[in-house]
């Protein structure tokens, strides 16, 4: 339990953290609350004490520039044959649901969950000449989104766009091993 005198904004204290070779993301993927873990994950990958990356996720997802911090690190990670697992431990919303995905083996515990989604960008728009340049930044978003999932997955896209456009995106651990967002449920 947090002590508030000590802590004055609870809302910027990040529950994500690394221990050896664990990552445990349990709360949202935004640059204030990752950007210590990226850094610790750049020192696993080129430390040679670890072959592997265990990734423990319970997230709401997050930003997606952060997200593509953490594939490249992955793929990086995975070139200089380090394994990465991915262990969805309850729920694996948006950004984390595409970062649950991408690991060479991932498992899913039985009672876990992946949502689904585009998620939410936000652009600013101050005049309406800025209109088409956000249209086209969401489309970019979408398309990385979409690929990843494409990619990493069995699921065909009429099914993604379906699960994408109508926000019933929650598949339990049974669907996921279907449709190839897991290898393994626990």
């Amino acid at each position: 339990m947090y002590n508030s005198e000590f802590i004055s904004n609870i809302e910027n204290v990040s529950h994500n953290f690394i221990n050896q070779n664990n990552i445990f993301l349990f709360d949202e993927f935004t640059t204030e609350k990752c950007s210590y873990m990226l850094s610790d994950l750049v020192s696993i990958i080129n430390s040679t004490q670890y072959n592997e990356i265990n990734v423990y996720i319970n997230s709401p997802g997050g930003e997606i520039n952060t997200l593509l911090a953490f594939l490249s690190l992955f793929k990086i990670a995975q070139n200089s044959n380090m394994n990465i697992n991915t262990i969805v431990m309850g729920l694996a919303s948006s950004c984390a649901s595409l970062l649950a995905i991408c690991g060479n083996k991932r498992y899913m515990y039985n009672k876990a969950l992946h949502f689904v989604h585009f998620g939410s960008i936000t652009t600013e728009v101050s005049k309406s000449s800025e209109i088409e340049k956000s249209k086209f930044i969401l489309k970019r978003h979408e398309d990385i989104i979409k690929s990843i999932y494409l990619e990493n997955t069995k699921i065909s896209n009429d099914k993604l766009n379906k699960l994408i456009e109508d926000e019933y995106g929650y598949l339990n651990s049974k669907q996921c091993k279907t449709l190839g967002f897991c290898d393994i449920i626990i």
